[in-house]
């Protein structure tokens, strides 16, 4: 394991920033001529000016597109990005799955994304 933390954190350039938001979302995946598609509810744990860390009530593919809703749950304030779901796993807690997005859209993208997302959620 310590290999692999350390390979994923050398890996990560962005720093993490912890939130609780809540993350409605929609999801597609598209193998050859097949896709899946799907919706749901979870919550960003963290973001960064890359993506962010989701937990979910269960687990999605790999690569899955994702349209995300970003809400503050006290402010109502919202923000809507699109990712990719470049990882994921079971929780360790047992509740849920957890994953990586990397943001792909994110409207009017400048540097230190993550620290303006969080602020203008606050």
């Amino acid at each position: 394991m310590g290999e692999a933390a350390n390979s994923q954190s050398e890996r990560r350039s962005c720093g993490r920033h912890p939130v609780q938001l809540e993350a409605a979302f929609t999801w597609r995946r598209e193998w050859a001529l097949r896709a899946r598609c799907g919706e749901g509810r979870g919550q960003a744990e963290n973001l960064s000016d890359g993506g962010a860390m989701l937990r979910l009530p269960s687990a999605l593919p790999s690569g899955a597109d994702l349209q995300l809703c970003l809400r503050e749950s006290s402010s109502g304030k919202v923000l809507y990005v699109q990712a990719k779901l470049v990882w994921g796993k079971p929780a360790e807690d047992g509740d849920g799955f957890v994953g990586g997005a990397r943001f792909t859209a994110v409207p009017g993208k400048k540097p230190d994304v993550a620290v303006r997302l969080a602020s203008r959620l606050a």
